[in-house]
């Protein structure tokens, strides 16, 4: 388009001069046409300012249009910024909707356990949807051993156990390798030292008080801060759900624990003796009683005192807690009296589980308690479903009837409920 223009102008210009030549020669010829030839002289000319007016015109067009071409890259520029910021934040809100879900999904099904196994595996199933190529685990602290117990794990590294230093500072910052050069939690040191990648571990808290930990770990040797609020924001509601489980388990084992000897109490061996019970009518098995009293106990509150005989009982109760099944159940009856409740087993055997709890509490070292005590010793009554009763005041008071004939024919022995009618013998 540029070379037409010029084209077009070299034209005119020739043209005028060739025009001005002719009628100046013209001119010469004669007197009479030099009025003419002077009106034809203006028409060059014209076409010389014409020709030199379109040129400045143009020029001023050309930098009309190259300040308008700029004005125009000016606004794609900008416009691609704007789309490029909203891209982002699209992306954001695409992000804060897809941690919203998760953590409205995980929040539902927390909210749904009632025990903290169920809690691990609701986070064995959501976490690793969250986090898709990431390994982990899920540690819960053990406030008597002082260290998070690794619950369950998944992905291609199993971290290693959890030892974790108490300290706030450290707490706070543990999913921030740069900050924690010195202290880390062992199995955080080793997999630092072992494997490539990212580590996120974050610490559940509740209330100030260490609850677990959830620990992550992918091949990428960055991890945006989307990733890592999402695990804070999902550490979260796992540690509030365990923190608050825990403390139902803490309510209900202060319900139906006894707070001196940590055995069950009388309201708990109540309800579960008519459970098992129930349970026995319908399986047709057989349920053991075994009623169990401390000899002597009361010489020993009046002559070492109360103190000395809450001491006794404790022991007595930590090895009746570590002398029993998986199914059966220790209970503290009322004072120095406690009850095995026993499913599924002969009146036989029952008779050598009671010899062999009789005898073992002679091995509790009491002098090395400083109880002043050279040893203990039992006077044990038992009965069995459905020989000796079909119902629970029935089976409970065989027992405690052999148990009070056990006492009479000199203590420190075994007594069944069939014996009570006949000859009662000494257990030695």
């Amino acid at each position: 388009m540029k070379t037409i223009d010029y084209r077009i102008l070299l034209g005119m210009i020739s043209l005028t001069v060739i025009s001005s030549i002719i009628l100046l020669t013209n001119a010469i010829q004669g007197y009479a046409s030099i009025i003419t030839s002077s009106l034809f002289i203006l028409l060059p000319i014209n076409g010389i300012i014409a020709s030199y007016l379109f040129l400045n015109s143009d020029t001023q067009n050309k930098q009309r249009q190259a300040h308008t071409i700029s004005n125009l890259q000016q606004c794609l520029i900008g416009q691609q910024r704007t789309i490029q910021m909203l891209r982002a934040r699209i992306a954001e809100l695409e992000d804060l909707a897809r941690e919203s879900m998760l953590s409205e999904e995980l929040s539902d099904l927390l909210q749904a356990s009632r025990t903290i196994e169920e809690v691990c595996g609701v986070v064995e199933l959501v976490i690793p949807q969250s986090f898709p190529g990431y390994s982990g685990a899920l540690y819960i602290y053990d406030e008597q051993d002082q260290q998070a117990e690794k619950k369950v794990s998944w992905g291609r590294y199993p971290p290693h156990q959890c030892v974790l230093d108490v300290n706030m500072a450290l707490l706070q910052t543990h999913h921030e390798p740069q900050q924690i050069k010195r202290r880390l939690s062992q199995h955080y040191q080793q997999q630092l030292n072992t494997t490539a990648g990212h580590h996120i571990c974050v610490p559940m808290l509740s209330q100030n008080e260490l609850v677990g930990v959830l620990y992550l770990h992918c091949d990428k040797e960055q991890v945006d801060n989307t990733q890592k609020q999402l695990a804070i924001t999902l550490a979260e509601y796992i540690g509030l759900a365990i923190s608050n489980l825990s403390l139902r388990e803490k309510l209900r084992d202060q319900a139906i624990r006894d707070p001196l000897t940590n055995v069950f109490n009388r309201r708990y061996m109540e309800e579960t003796l008519e459970l098992e019970l129930a349970r026995a009518r319908r399986s047709g098995n057989t349920l053991g009683i075994m009623m169990i009293d401390l000899d002597h106990f009361k010489k020993i509150n009046d002559t070492l005192g109360h103190s000395t005989g809450d001491a006794v009982l404790r022991a007595l109760g930590d090895f009746l807690r570590r002398h029993v099944r998986s199914g059966d159940i220790v209970c503290r009856y009322g004072g120095e009296e406690f009850v095995m409740i026993i499913p599924s087993i002969t009146l036989t055997t029952l008779l050598n589980r009671a010899e062999e709890i009789r005898q073992g509490v002679k091995t509790i070292d009491m002098v090395q308690r400083n109880l002043g005590i050279s040893g203990l010793s039992l006077s044990i009554g038992i009965a069995v479903f459905p020989t000796h009763g079909t119902h629970r005041h029935m089976l409970l008071s065989s027992a405690d009837a052999a148990l009070y004939n056990a006492k009479d024919i000199g203590r420190d022995c075994v007594v069944t409920a069939e014996e009570i009618t006949t000859t009662h013998t000494k257990v030695e």
